[in-house]
């Protein structure tokens, strides 16, 4: 274990008005009267970005607030109903649509449970995108129980906001599901000036900037500004002393045992502890360790929280009576633990894990430690400038420089409009994703035919949807078409469909660098099926960070995760090509690569044509389709199987 730096973030505060708020929040509050439509809130950790939207629901607005995981969708619900009281909050997760339906709920009676709450009550709803986007990419018809259909400009003008939080966590799949909300509230903005629309809420303590993407698909830039909380040095505090100390070691738990007299005086005060871990596969094989720091540390079961599972998930109850969490990345989402005055925590990938990471610890007026451990060998590694930093940095200073580690932001000038310090940006794929997204929902509202020119307003969302297509979203419908004249390559495209639906897996993107070729790989993936980051090397270059694999990705899959070997069928009578659906641990390049293999060896020119299209609709959105379940029968069409 080698020291390298200790550095001082000292106390700092957020202004108070007259009524105890402070002026980000006082001017979310003032949103509702304000002309513009979509609102860039960047404010640091504890600010309080959650607590002014249950003050706003106190005061009889409506709040749709998307969260990006089930963990702290559950988190902030519980908040919600002891601020709020019952009835006056709901949580919208597949969690619990499940729980439900093992209630012996119908999903038709849950979807009108759900619809009326939109309709009926005051208060503020939690959901997933996942959930949301069911919702309203469900496919209405007359014997729907008088189920309305719920359509985004039934959205927008039924809520007062409608919040992304997390936003810097958006990659350019998820970010089609938020895009649409600020085109339609700006799109029927324009249309009826006086009406009420929602004020479309982007939050984050470490933003991206979106505004290029959103701009790109026709949201105006006077519909946009920023809210940015401005820090003084008294006022409300919001973290206290937090001294950062960076050491070299092997292992977090080697760390963790060092500081072990540390963590029990923690304890002692009636305070928290975090350990976290970069990868969920680390995390498991220290459990052992873990188990024998507990015995020590004569804690009971009910006193910690081993956070290893990636399935269901532990609620706030168990957060709040938990003395030490051992947990992974999704504690940097937006959770808070009460009293967590200490942390031994790993990096992040990026700069922007670990500054929410530092984020959860000392809030309000407590002075705090974190003790950060870097990985031995750092050449390349993204912290081994943090030495060079100052031994003192105000909060300010210290975002900024992060910012600065992330190497992007100096490209991208029109990140002004929407963040002064940006933690990277959307690539030209969002646009295109976005596009994608609005055409299958488009093709699901032409399922009310007979009925939806009766619908009023739901018509009129479709027309406004339609008229918002960009000029490219020819270019796609050109290639589906030229996909649909075969029945294979209509089973394609219903796959793909379904896979720009599929919003469960929502997170920033890592570059890596496989030989010559450059992915940019959703983090989810990379942690949940690769060794990528336990293994290969941190690098950088002038467009930022980037893992360098050694030989090819499918070379660090883990072995659980390894997918059955995807044989290809080359028919040489007829040169037709089986180009199979793929599974989720497949990337966009990969299946790409195979496609393009595939071309060159087939002589049919209908099957080229189609190979050619469905790549370019890959190659522009990212998007693909993949299986929704392993058969028997590799082939089978039921998963998506497409012979061009």
């Amino acid at each position: 274990m080698v020291p390298v730096k200790s550095i001082l973030v000292p106390r700092h505060c957020v202004a108070q008005g007259a009524t105890g708020a402070s002026p980000m929040q006082e001017q979310i509050g003032e949103a509702v009267g304000r002309p513009e439509t979509v609102f860039f809130v960047n404010a640091p950790t504890g600010a309080g970005k959650t607590k002014v939207f249950l003050d706003q629901a106190n005061k009889g607005h409506s709040i749709l607030f998307i969260v990006p995981t089930r963990r702290l969708g559950q988190a902030l619900y519980e908040e919600a109903v002891s601020k709020l009281g019952p009835g006056r909050a709901e949580l919208w997760t597949g969690d619990q649509t499940q729980d439900l339906l093992k209630a012996g709920q119908s999903l038709q009676n849950i979807r009108l449970n759900r619809l009326k709450n939109i309709q009926d009550k005051e208060g503020i709803i939690f959901a997933t995108p996942d959930t949301l986007s069911g919702l309203i990419m469900r496919r209405w018809s007359a014997g729907n129980s008088g189920l309305s259909y719920i359509h985004p400009d039934f959205m927008v003008e039924r809520f007062s906001y409608i919040v992304i939080d997390e936003f810097h966590l958006l990659d350019e799949r998820s970010f089609s599901f938020s895009c649409l909300f600020a085109l339609m509230a700006s799109g029927l903005k324009r249309l009826q000036p006086e009406a009420a629309v929602s004020k479309i809420m982007f939050l984050s303590a470490t933003p991206t900037s979106i505004a290029p993407a959103l701009l790109k698909v026709g949201v105006l830039p006077e519909e946009m500004t920023r809210i940015d909380e401005r820090i003084t040095q008294e006022g409300r505090a919001l973290h206290g002393d937090v001294v950062l100390d960076m050491l070299e070691c092997p292992s977090l738990m080697e760390l963790a045992e060092t500081f072990e007299e540390e963590i029990q005086a923690t304890l002692q005060k009636h305070q928290k502890v975090l350990v976290l871990f970069d990868s969920l596969l680390t995390l498991q094989k220290a459990q052992g360790d873990i188990h024998q720091m507990v015995h020590r540390l004569k804690l009971s079961a009910d006193e910690v929280l081993i956070d290893s599972s990636i399935d269901r998930q532990r609620g706030a109850q168990a957060l709040s009576s938990a003395k030490i969490v051992f947990s992974t990345s999704t504690f940097e989402q937006g959770l808070t633990i009460p009293d967590l005055t200490f942390a031994i925590i790993d990096p992040g990938l990026r700069p922007m894990n670990f500054l929410q990471r530092f984020g959860r610890v000392s809030r309000k007026d407590v002075k705090g430690h974190v003790v950060l451990r870097l990985p031995q060998g750092r050449l390349g590694h993204w912290t081994s400038h943090l030495q060079q930093y100052p031994d003192v940095l105000t909060i300010e200073e210290f975002s900024a420089a992060l910012a600065k580690e992330e190497g992007l932001h100096k490209n991208f000038p029109e990140q002004l409009l929407d963040t002064a310090v940006s933690f990277g940006t959307l690539s030209s794929k969002a646009a295109y994703a976005a596009t994608l997204y609005y055409m299958v929902l488009l093709d699901r509202m032409r399922g009310l035919e007979g009925g939806a020119k009766t619908m009023g307003n739901a018509w009129a969302s479709f027309k406004r949807i339609e008229a918002h297509l960009p000029e490219w979203s020819k270019v796609l419908y050109a290639q589906m078409e030229i996909l649909k004249r075969q029945g294979a390559g209509r089973t394609w495209v219903a796959a793909l469909k379904r896979a720009v639906c599929d919003l469960r897996n929502i997170g920033t993107g890592v570059r890596i660098k496989e030989g010559p070729m450059w992915l940019n790989i959703p983090y989810a993936w990379v942690a949940q099926h690769t060794t990528l980051l336990e293994s290969c090397p941190q690098r950088v270059d002038e467009k930022g960070w980037y893992i360098e694999a050694s030989g090819k990705i499918s070379d660090y899959f883990r072995e659980r995760s390894l997918p059955p070997v995807d044989e290809k069928a080359l028919n040489p009578s007829n040169g037709t090509y089986v180009l199979r659906v793929a599974r989720k641990t497949h990337v966009a390049q990969e299946w790409i690569k195979e496609a393009e293999m595939a071309k060159r060896r087939v002589s049919s020119d209908q099957s080229i044509e189609g190979l050619e299209a469905a790549i370019l609709i890959v190659r522009l959105t990212g998007i693909f389709p993949w299986e929704s379940h392993h058969g028997d029968d590799p082939w089978e069409t039921q998963s998506g199987s497409t012979v061009l």
